[in-house]
């Protein structure tokens, strides 16, 4: 029998990631469920955050599918899980939004709440608030107004969401696509998806939990 651990490749990958001490390495190969997969899935994206996490997960999958091909230990149910989308947690959601400035935060929130692409969002101006609300008074949340009230105006501004420019002229955050990603390494689409489904739990109570039911 051969442990995960002494599989080509997991062993770095393990040890680069910093879980090689976990009890799932020690488990043998032809014992590996698919819901092993996924329990210990779900336990490093805790551990590593959402981004490293799935990228250990997809890497280990592909050593054990890579592995299997080459004859070197048998096919196991583990490796054909299929690796989705990552769930976004509420602190998660809060790490990611908290390295942005309050009026970047605001126009991120605005736009969620609102379904509008940060462009757009960009371009909103106070003149136009009270109207797009009224308009979209069944499907826009609560919140839009109250972020609204609460985003710092500037007097010689019409935009809502603005930043300085190097001559400290107010100016829209048309630019927030690409901060976005450059900040955050996701693109803005693959982030809504995320909050679309977010889970709404609290992370380091959840990998208690897990780290409990694994015995780690």
């Amino acid at each position: 029998m051969t442990r995960l651990i002494e599989v080509s490749g997991v062993q770095e990958l393990a040890q680069n990631a910093g879980i090689e001490h976990l009890k799932f390495f020690q488990a043998d190969v032809d014992q590996l469920s698919e819901l092993a997969m996924q329990v210990f899935i779900k336990q490093i994206r805790m551990k590593l955050g959402l981004k490293d996490g799935h990228l250990v997960a997809k890497q280990l999958i592909s050593e054990l599918r890579k592995a299997a091909v080459l004859g070197l230990i048998p096919s196991c149910p583990a490796a054909r899980h299929k690796l989705e989308l990552p769930r976004l947690t509420m602190d998660e959601f809060r790490r990611l939004v908290d390295r942005f400035s309050l009026m970047e935060r605001n126009l991120v929130c605005f736009a969620l709440d609102t379904k509008m692409n940060l462009l757009d969002a960009a371009l909103v101006r106070h003149d136009q608030i009270k109207t797009l609300i009224k308009q979209n008074k069944h499907t826009w949340h609560d919140e839009v107004a109250e972020i609204v009230r609460q985003t710092p105006r500037h007097l010689r501004c019409p935009y809502v969401f603005w930043a300085l420019d190097q001559d400290n002229n107010p100016e829209p955050i048309v630019d927030m696509t690409t901060r976005f990603k450059s900040t955050t390494g996701i693109s803005w689409s693959t982030f809504e998806h995320l909050v679309q489904n977010m889970v709404m739990i609290d992370r380091e109570q959840d990998a208690r939990e897990v780290e409990q039911l694994l015995g780690v």
